[in-house]
């Protein structure tokens, strides 16, 4: 199961629901609420992903806006920056197309870092549009 927890949690999530989670994908205040901790720099980010790690969570991948992500399992976390964009227009679906984007990288059977990477271009180039579904890409926008 992929779990996005957003919005942000404002209560402890349940353990056995982190336990059956296949791969988690919080952003910065979801990964707060969830581990306590800020990932304002890459090194928490990373501490964070282990602590949801530890909690059960086979795979997480911590969004971060534009410093990229971070993305792993058990103590084998790494970070991708985000692709520059040179105009960002409007970051409503942000979050949600890159989680649909690793989803379907997932379910194709790339690897996690393969699916990260399509995610993270698809990010960038939906923040550089305006609205929600007008700024989603399609695939050959991609490759």
């Amino acid at each position: 199961m992929i779990l996005n927890p957003a919005p942000a949690p404002n209560r402890p999530v349940d353990a056995g629901l982190l336990e059956s989670v296949t791969l988690l994908t919080p952003n910065e205040s979801e990964t707060f609420a969830l581990t306590g901790i800020n990932p304002t720099t890459t090194e928490e980010a990373i501490r964070a992903a282990q602590c949801l790690s530890g909690l059960g969570v086979k795979q997480v991948v911590i969004t971060l806006g534009g410093n990229g992500c971070v993305y792993g399992n058990s103590n084998n976390f790494k970070h991708i920056p985000a692709v520059k964009v040179k105009n960002v227009v409007d970051t409503t679906a942000a979050g949600d197309s890159f989680t649909a984007a690793l989803a379907v990288s997932v379910v194709e059977g790339k690897s996690l870092e393969e699916a990260v990477v399509f995610a993270t271009k698809v990010g960038s180039i939906t923040v550089s549009r305006p609205g929600a579904q007008p700024s989603l890409p399609y695939r050959h926008e991609i490759i």
